[in-house]
């Protein structure tokens, strides 16, 4: 039976109430004329996170010079599995999103400031097909939530992203974003 050691949870983790990470998105128009803007700025409580913990990340959008809608605002919490299989050689690399949150958009013209919280869950879910990938004895500790680490055999990563979707023609995938280490 393998033995999962967890860090507890620091009292005096750093906050980032004064750190805000900007998005500039200029939406419509064609080939670059005729564009209105947009920006969001986003803000997180702390910089270190937790299996199990719920935390949570404040918005602040303003649309009102931007003629199009937002369509949504996203979280994805990306984790990305890279094993070696030859020493520099091949890789197999695997990610998940273990969590989304979303949150409804606005119309074009408003300005909006929304607290979004999620939970880091304690198990990743992977498919059944995806474990049976890796090797039994490994699977046990790739669904359980670690913390980040690069080794020469094996090393986990985490990214947090924030998404922000206009509802124009110009505004492809997942929308305007940020990544978070």
């Amino acid at each position: 039976m393998p033995l999962y050691v967890y860090r507890p949870s620091i009292q005096n983790t750093t906050l980032m109430v004064d750190k805000a990470f900007n998005l500039q998105s200029n939406i419509g128009g064609c080939c670059g004329g005729c564009t209105t803007p947009s920006t969001s700025s986003i803000f997180f409580e702390k910089s270190e996170f937790y299996p199990g913990e719920s935390t949570t990340a404040k918005i602040i959008c303003d649309n009102s010079a931007c003629e199009k809608d937002i369509s949504y605002f996203k979280f994805n919490l990306v984790k990305t599995i890279t094993g070696s299989d030859n020493y520099n050689r091949w890789r197999t690399v695997f990610s998940s999103l273990p969590v989304v949150a979303r949150e409804n958009g606005i119309i074009r013209g408003e300005k909006v400031e929304r607290n979004i919280q999620f939970t880091i869950p304690l198990k990743d879910r992977f498919p059944e097909w995806q474990l049976g990938c890796f090797n039994p004895m490994q699977a046990p500790m790739l669904e359980t939530f670690s913390c980040s680490f690069v080794g020469k055999l094996i090393s986990v990563q985490y990214k947090l992203q924030v998404l922000v979707k206009h509802d124009a023609w110009n505004s492809w995938g997942e929308g305007e974003g940020m990544e978070m280490p």
